[in-house]
């Protein structure tokens, strides 16, 4: 300012000026924290020291929430109250306004949930044998079987859906029915994928280990967004495979014919020791599994739950009224057949003679005595 004289009739000469200030200008964003594409539909406010509100409002996408006059030097508090459908809430965020006439700008970043699926895969296992009493006074071996976890069993994991970014922007993560992930269960039986973009999924089962069935189910996952306090949606499940069985069956037929016979005894026997899954043996080689006699159709089918893996024999105990007792064995090994054999059948046809001597056509019986004339 500069004072002039203003001529000796004014005694004083008066010096005015206005000073205009510029408010604060305060401008604050919602965007993805990965891909940084803002947000809509986020609920925030802005808190003084004292926490008390100073202004409220939801986030829209391309436009920044503007507030003047923001105290320069004080300390502010951006709070998210609704975090936008796909997100999670974030961490509240402090700022102090500058002494500048400058757009002040704050941002708050938004992160995304991820999913994970654990598949703890589990069998059974050989345990112990017990006993119980056969209808003649003998005992039959009856296996008791463990669950247990399953090692090297492998799934793949496919996009139910188109798995979409929650921007509603970007590209898919993935199309439907891409593959996602391939994962193999470890010593413990556990199969993990992490970290996985939510949406829906299904899991299948592509291989699994010798003695067990390949589970053919396909299994829907669903990793959907919860809420904004869940940063992570998991899908932990227990799934067992089946053991593949034997079906041991034995036909008893007249030798030289088809004629099947009926009430033929055969034993069914392990040809070596059976450990189980510690090792340690609980049924020692030669020991008799299970007895039983032909029916009508000259045939037996042995129900021992038998332990893969092994090898086994049959050999006849008594034979048929009116013929002789075979020394005939059969062997068989009960191996792997394959993930796709539920039960491994094992046949076995033994074929008899009869006594020579024979009255009125009647056939002798074993143990009795007859008296032959001339």
């Amino acid at each position: 300012m500069t004072a002039k004289y203003k001529g000796q009739e004014v005694k004083t000469v008066k010096l005015e000026t206005v000073f205009k200030n510029e408010p604060t200008t305060t401008e604050f964003t919602k965007s993805d924290i990965t891909t940084g594409v803002e947000l809509d539909g986020a609920t925030l406010t802005v808190l003084d020291s004292d926490g008390k509100e100073v202004e409220k409002w939801t986030s829209v996408k391309g436009k920044a929430h503007v507030i003047k006059r923001l105290h320069v030097g004080k300390t502010y508090t951006l709070r998210e109250e609704f975090a936008p459908y796909g997100y999670l809430q974030a961490e509240e965020v402090k700022f102090t306004v500058s002494d500048t006439a400058e757009i002040q700008k704050v941002e708050m970043k938004d992160a995304v949930p991820v999913g994970r699926i654990i598949i703890n895969k589990k069998g059974e296992f050989v345990k112990e044998v017990t006993w119980k009493d056969m209808l003649a006074g003998g005992m039959d071996a009856a296996f008791g079987y463990v669950t247990g976890s399953l090692k090297d069993v492998t799934f793949e994991i496919y996009a139910a859906e188109d798995i979409k970014v929650a921007d509603g922007e970007s590209s898919d993560y993935y199309k439907k029915d891409e593959l996602v992930a391939t994962i193999t269960t470890d010593a413990l039986g556990y199969a993990r994928s992490e970290d996985l973009p939510l949406g829906k999924y299904y899991v299948k089962e592509k291989e699994t280990v010798d003695g067990y069935i390949l589970d053919g189910e396909i299994r829907e996952v669903d990793l959907t967004y919860r809420d904004q306090n869940t940063p992570i949606v998991t899908y932990d499940e227990d799934w067992q495979n089946n053991r593949q069985k034997a079906k041991v069956t034995v036909v008893k037929k007249e030798k030289n014919t088809d004629r099947v016979l009926e009430g033929g005894v055969f034993a069914l026997y392990t040809k070596n020791d059976i450990l189980n899954a510690e090792g340690e043996v609980i049924l020692k080689a030669d020991t008799m599994i299970e007895q039983k006699a032909t029916d009508q159709d000259g045939r037996i089918v042995f129900t021992a739950d038998l332990p893969i893996n092994g090898s086994y024999y049959v050999k006849e105990v008594q034979a048929p009224a009116g013929f002789v007792t075979t020394e005939e064995i059969k062997e068989f090994d009960f191996t792997y057949a394959g993930e796709e054999v539920q039960k491994y059948p094992l046949s076995s046809l033994m074929k008899m003679s009869q006594l020579l001597l024979k009255s009125q056509n009647q056939i002798l019986q074993p143990g009795k005595n007859y008296q032959v004339q001339n």
